[in-house]
């Protein structure tokens, strides 16, 4: 939850706030699905716990996707088959299904999708050796990184750092 939240959100926003330009120190449109994915990267390839959050969000996916053609019963199924406790599946399962007033019919809010959609080009463009500094410098999506101003200073999360020199050395 501390490479999610802090990491993720916090870094990018307290990094924006030190941009010259007032536009850059809001939210641009579109910065959700980067935002998202990459709070969803630091916690899935950057904690302790990354090896089953990253299995829960590739889970979490594919009963979206499932979500769309099914009822509740059969994505809470599918999550309970997959290894999730009763607990979890429900509130996965509720949470791809909230706002249909009858979750028995298919339906989705898909808002679900965008971490792991995002975590995935997040994790493309680290893989590629994409600018950090310009990525953690506000609340922008990957498509607007070009058109960042870099700042003196970038707070980037120490957790992403030690997986980069990790994942670069081996």
């Amino acid at each position: 939850m501390l490479a999610h939240e802090i990491d993720g959100h916090v870094l990018r926003y307290l990094n924006s706030q030190h941009q010259e330009n007032q536009l850059f120190r809001s939210p641009l449109p579109f910065y959700i699905k980067t935002e998202e994915g990459i709070a969803s990267f630091l916690g899935d390839y950057c904690s302790v716990n990354g090896a089953i959050t990253l299995k829960h969000h590739a889970l979490k996916y594919l009963a979206g996707i499932l979500a769309e053609t099914s009822s509740f019963r059969e994505v809470y199924t599918f999550l309970m088959d997959s290894g999730f406790t009763p607990d979890l599946a429900f509130q996965r399962t509720f949470r791809l299904k909230r706002g249909l007033m009858d979750t028995s019919q298919p339906g989705c809010f898909t808002k679900e999708a965008l971490y792991y959609e995002g975590m995935i080009e997040v994790k493309t463009f680290i893989d590629k050796g994409g600018d950090l500094r310009k990525l953690f410098a506000a609340k922008i999506c990957l498509d607007d990184v070009g058109l960042m101003p870099l700042l003196k200073q970038v707070l980037i999360p120490k957790r992403l750092q030690t997986y980069l020199l990790q994942t670069r050395t081996t």
